[in-house]
């Protein structure tokens, strides 16, 4: 019995490693992806897409391929793309498929569900595109990322030769872009979205190679090729179109009269009530010569705005300003925007600005701020809420009062009710109640959200007193800055350098920096050397604090141009993806 137990336990031991051993071989995977473009001097692009997928042991029928048809925004803005498939074979065969329109994508099912494969095998698909090139505009141009030599009207190709909706493992990923001409410029890029990794690009007369790569899953390849104007016949037309989000709402139109009464009703409610709902209100602004408490500008933003104000990158630009003022970091735009810390400054760093530093310097004196920069930008989204925090226990920031919006709350009960029962009535096919029902409670939840945005916060005799300083601070450094300035000097007793500094970051969270750096047009360079902010002129100055807004703002768009925006994998056109079936 013993020696039958260990045989058994042995043979299921030798099983189990060899399933062990066999798994990954069976993993499905791309062998080769290559891509060959030939851009024609219609503006037409002919595309051939070889691609060696290996099923291993999967029992699959084939593969299928989603072209996009259009591209689209976060605000539904979509550009399209006339794409028409030529032929599919596999293994040098013609191969069936199916063609579809599946929302953004063209699908290509390849394979027939009667035939079952294994093993590697080679698919060709040949399509042509239209409306896949643009031109390069006067903006493009004027961007320092764009290389010389290129003009506005020269058209460029920026594509996703491979997309990023690839789930397996790609060897041997390359591309080949036939053009009309020799190419301006090429790039390439590779990775996840954003990735700025380059590709090997090589360019011989009219063809560009890249690629050569291994991708992961849900990686891709991005070329972006400028050719010049005059090997085209035409000008790139965009088709463009305006249509709604990803995820549009539906709209309704049973029950609209009293959908239109639940939203109305509150709105004009909170409206009347708002007056009273106001609290203690301060109307007088006086005037204020110095920070409001003695408070630094991100403090001040902070108690001021909320952990709701849009332009928290401002609030950084700001901190950075102040903390390069006070000599405890330097700021360098020559090349990439670099931030060094320093070992000292003048006076002492606030708690949270020593905490800061120490977070944001994690890996060293220095700091590359680049377009993706999402662990800097965490640092500083933590700091600024505990800003936010610390305004509240002061009191100087009381976002809630009485809350006097929760007389409203009613509201969103009423639209809960109203959209479980029409969903509740479709299922129990009394389709008319719910075309009734769900536009009431939409009506309702707009209305007890419009109602709360209206219904002012009932503000303390403590933070309505701090709101009056800021909007004092404000009017200073607003109505007459030439005037602000002589007051500031002769107020806070500083010399006239000193006091731009001071006062730059504040007036850069009020976006007043411009406005403000022009009131000092005098200054000399040795004045400037007083402020520790590395510059020697008001306008290099002007472009520091510009190209450190750049830097700070986190990236929320993929750039038009690859090359004026810095480009990345997936940022351009086409790209799609596929796997098997």
């Amino acid at each position: 019995m013993r020696r039958l137990l260990a045989f058994c336990l042995t043979l299921l031991g030798v099983v189990l490693t060899a399933v062990a051993l066999a798994s990954p071989a069976a993993a499905e995977a791309i062998v080769g992806f290559h891509v060959d473009v030939t851009v024609n001097a219609d503006t037409s692009m002919h595309i051939v897409e070889t691609i060696n997928y290996d099923f291993g042991f999967s029992d699959r029928h084939g593969i299928y391929r989603d072209i996009p048809r259009y591209d689209e925004t976060l605000m539904g803005q979509r550009r399209w793309y006339d794409v028409t498939v030529a032929s599919v074979t596999r293994d040098g065969k013609p191969e069936q498929h199916e063609d579809t329109d599946e929302g953004q994508f063209r699908r290509v099912k390849i394979g027939d569900p009667n035939v079952t494969m294994e093993g590697n095998h080679t698919y060709v698909i040949d399509y042509t595109v239209r409306g896949g090139l643009r031109s390069v505009t006067p903006e493009d141009v004027a961007s320092p990322d764009m290389p010389t030599g290129v003009s506005a009207g020269d058209v460029e190709l920026y594509w996703d030769v491979i997309g990023l909706g690839w789930d397996v493992a790609i060897r041997d990923a390359m591309s080949t872009v036939t053009g009309p001409a020799a190419p301006l410029a090429a790039a390439c890029w590779w990775g996840a979205a954003g990735s700025l990794s380059a590709c090997p690009t090589q360019v011989s007369g009219v063809t560009v190679t890249a690629g050569g790569i291994n991708l992961g899953p849900n990686e891709g390849m991005t070329v972006d090729i400028i050719y010049p104007r005059s090997a085209f016949t035409t000008a790139p037309i965009e088709n463009t179109s305006q249509g709604l989000p990803s995820n549009p709402a539906v709209w309704f139109v049973g029950g609209a009269p009293i959908a239109l009464i639940a939203f109305l009703f509150p709105a004009i409610g909170a409206l009347l009530l708002r007056r009273h709902d106001k609290g203690v209100h301060m109307d007088a602004a006086p005037a204020q010569y110095a920070p409001p408490d003695g408070l630094s500008a991100a403090e001040m933003a902070a108690a001021w705005k909320g952990p709701k104000w849009e332009t928290q990158s401002r609030v950084l630009v700001a901190t950075l300003v102040d903390l390069a003022a006070r000599g405890w970091i330097t700021l360098s735009t020559e090349g990439d925007f670099t931030i060094t810390r320093q070992t000292s400054g003048t006076g002492e760093l606030r708690p949270w600005e020593s905490q800061f530093l120490d977070e944001y310097f994690t890996d060293g004196a220095v700091v590359v701020l680049r377009k993706y920069d999402q662990p800097h930008t965490r640092t500083w989204t933590k700091t600024y809420k505990h800003l936010v925090s610390e305004a509240k226990k002061k009191g100087i920031r009381n976002p809630k009062g009485d809350q006097p919006d929760k007389r409203w709350n009613w509201l969103h009960w009423v639209a809960w009710i109203c959209w479980i029962a029409g969903i509740a009535a479709m299922f129990l096919h009394a389709g008319q109640l719910a075309f009734a029902l769900i536009p009431i409670g939409i009506g309702a939840f707009l209305g007890w959200l419009t109602a709360r945005l209206i219904t002012p916060r009932k503000e303390t005799q403590k933070s309505a007193e701090f709101a009056a300083k800021v909007r004092g601070l404000e009017k200073v450094l607003h109505t007459d800055p030439s005037a602000a300035r002589r007051e500031l000097t002769q107020n806070l007793g500083l010399p006239a350098a000193a006091v731009m500094a001071t006062m730059l970051p504040y007036a850069i969270v009020f976006k007043l920096e411009k406005s403000w750096m022009g009131a000092f047009p005098d200054l000399t360079p040795a004045d400037l050397a007083m402020t520790t902010l590395g510059v020697t002129s008001m306008t290099h100055l002007g472009h520091m604090v510009s190209q450190t807004s750049t830097s700070a703002a986190a990236a929320s768009y993929t750039p038009s141009s690859g090359f004026s925006g810095g480009g990345g994998s997936g940022g351009g056109g086409g790209g799609g993806g596929g796997g098997s079936w």
